[in-house]
């Protein structure tokens, strides 16, 4: 409930409001099962949590270890769509799922699991219209 309140609504908001101006790549990082990096207390589950991702970008030796071999081939994908951002100004390249740019009127989110890389309804999936509802 909060990341769908807190974050997806904000972020939904922040990819609406720069698409009309600039090309907007959006994206959910969506593996539940990432490897916990930082030296937290307990066996909490913590899901597809805040910057998760960001071993999946970097070398990061405390987490790397303990990726899948499917983690390590969504490791790469995303390694490759963030070169290929870098280079082009497109996350495009040979060998990668498409990645449709973010319009208003043609919304469009890259959901990045270990088991599917392609587009997630993001409004839907974060219950976006019952938390617009409330404002």
């Amino acid at each position: 409930m909060v990341t769908d309140r807190m974050w997806a609504r904000g972020t939904q908001a922040q990819h609406d409001a720069l698409a009309p101006h600039v090309p907007v790549y959006a994206y959910e990082f969506a593996d539940r099962d990432a490897p916990m990096f930082l030296p937290l207390p307990g066996g909490f589950a913590f899901g597809a949590f805040h910057a998760g991702d960001v071993p999946y970008l970097f070398e990061d030796e405390a987490a790397e270890p303990r990726f899948t071999p499917a983690q390590r081939r969504l490791s790469a994908a995303m390694t490759g769509y963030w070169a290929a951002f870098a280079r082009t100004g497109a996350p495009r390249g040979a060998g990668l799922p498409g990645w449709q740019p973010h319009h208003v009127d043609r919304p469009y989110t890259q959901s990045l699991t270990p088991q599917r890389i392609g587009p997630v309804d993001y409004r839907r999936e974060h219950r976006l219209a019952f938390w617009d509802g409330l404002s």
